[in-house]
């Protein structure tokens, strides 16, 4: 991660370019707090539509159409992990400092981790050797993500402060409410009761 007082943070989602937590990491973001953290730029690059459970899965078989949507902010017509390897071997390469996916409508824990495109982003941005993170909020509709937003800012200034190790990316859930505190902590198991 840059070093110097102004840095680059790409934002990508599985829950698609229109959904309200991605609307609201990149308003707090490009707003005065994180201007005030250091952020120069703030780069978009999302689903056209929701992508849950998308997990890794990459379009190998069919070309991604990319629509771009005003400043710095595109709809990628792919998957979330399309999304997020387009960015950075291809439209940002070397200008992103820190890579954000998320918010996530509904929590990533467990069994959740395997099949989450938010945390697939992450994972996929610390394989190209980014520091990430994943931010996924627990609740249900309709969400209020204002709490997870705030939340971003200290997230950003915490890994600003001690990045992860190379190729490590950070998973980070929060509740509805206000966040009390912070605890590390290794996935759990939940269990499914799959339909098809």
């Amino acid at each position: 991660m840059s070093k110097s007082s102004s840095f680059t943070v790409l934002v990508v989602n599985d829950d698609g370019i229109d959904a309200q937590g991605l609307i609201s990491l990149e308003n707090v973001l490009r707003g005065a707090r994180g201007k005030a953290l250091g952020i120069k730029n703030v780069f978009v690059a999302a689903p056209a539509g929701q992508c849950t459970g998308g997990s890794r899965a990459v379009s190998f078989l069919s070309p991604i159409q990319v629509d771009p949507e005003g400043d710095n902010r595109y709809r990628i017509h792919g998957t979330p992990t399309d999304c997020v390897i387009w960015a950075l071997k291809y439209k940002w390469k070397r200008k992103v400092d820190l890579v954000i996916s998320g918010i996530n409508h509904g929590a990533n824990v467990g069994d959740d981790i395997s099949y989450s495109g938010t945390v697939a982003v992450a994972l996929e941005a610390a394989r190209c050797g980014y520091p990430a993170l994943g931010m996924s909020q627990a609740g249900n509709d309709p969400f209020e993500f204002k709490h997870a937003a705030s939340y971003a800012i200290q997230a950003v200034k915490n890994v600003r402060k001690n990045p992860p190790p190379k190729n490590v990316a950070i998973s980070i859930n929060i509740p509805a409410e206000k966040p009390k505190g912070t605890v590390v902590a290794k996935p759990g198991k939940r269990l499914y009761y799959d339909k098809i």
